[in-house]
């Protein structure tokens, strides 16, 4: 799923099963092998048991087809990306950003961005996560390229 870049959405059932609450299971699933499916896509988790909160089973479903429909047809309009982007670069921890001009969202499914400047790898990374989390992508895999050079003065 995540090397085909689909979207993720980790449904944890019976939990009824389980003498634990919903986050100490949602932190045990980030740290066992299913790991690799948090790092790639940080996709919402959904701890439930069908039978003592059936309403929560059918959430469930109900937000796996947000997050198919937001991989395959939401955009963000470019002032829109750009204004949020600013905000981050203003923020904390966003000076690791500061070489970025600017960014567009070129294609869905999987949603690809484009950033016009210069980012050192693991700002890329940090950059794709931050888009897929407050941009309306969480549980598809972001894509992030990088194309330019920094601005005069612009730090990595």
């Amino acid at each position: 799923l995540v090397d085909a870049g689909r979207p993720v959405v980790v449904v944890a059932t019976k939990l009824d099963l389980v003498d634990a609450p919903a986050a100490a299971v949602e932190a045990a699933l980030r740290a066992s092998a299913l790991r690799f499916l948090f790092d790639a896509a940080d996709p919402p988790v959904v701890a439930c048991s069908a039978l003592k909160s059936p309403a929560r089973a059918t959430r469930a479903v109900d937000l796996a087809r947000r997050v198919a429909d937001a991989h395959a047809t939401k955009r963000v309009p470019t002032g829109r990306l750009n204004s949020w982007l600013d905000d981050l670069k203003r923020g904390p921890g966003g000076e690791r950003f500061g070489g970025i001009r600017y960014a567009s969202q070129v294609a869905t499914d999987p949603p690809r961005f484009l950033a016009f400047g210069k980012l050192a790898p693991d700002a890329r990374q940090a950059l794709a996560t931050a888009i897929s989390r407050n941009l309306g992508f969480r549980g598809a895999r972001v894509s992030l390229s990088v194309r330019g050079a920094a601005p005069p003065g612009a730090s990595s």
